[in-house]
């Protein structure tokens, strides 16, 4: 993070986690690559690996952000069946969040 907020390639960033043994087992990791590859507007890219993160079991906090962030980036793509997943996946996990009701206001106007 540091790197890159001054000035890092963002493309040796995503190379160098491709390479990193690590990353397909962590969901840390696979939350920066799809940051990278957000940053770079390469959706497909993104929501692979925020999906993969996901399936990694994250910690709570993480699974919140994953989810928000997934759904608001594919919605703001014009993913809209892909966004509302998220955001319905969003609502199943976290019914009490205070977030939940402006997600369910997200998803009824997908």
């Amino acid at each position: 993070n540091f790197a890159l907020n001054r000035g890092a390639n963002v493309d040796k960033a995503v190379a160098f986690l491709l390479q990193d043994t690590t990353a397909p087992k962590s969901a840390v990791l696979q939350e920066k690559l799809g940051d990278l590859y957000y940053s770079q507007k390469k959706i497909d890219e993104f929501a692979k690996a925020y999906e993969t993160a996901l399936k990694l079991d994250p910690p709570r906090r993480q699974k919140f952000r994953l989810l928000e962030n997934l759904g608001v980036r594919l919605s703001e793509a014009g993913k809209t069946a892909e966004a509302k997943s998220a955001f319905e996946r969003f609502v199943e996990a976290f019914p009490e969040h205070p977030n939940t009701p402006a997600i369910k206001k997200r998803i009824e106007g997908l």
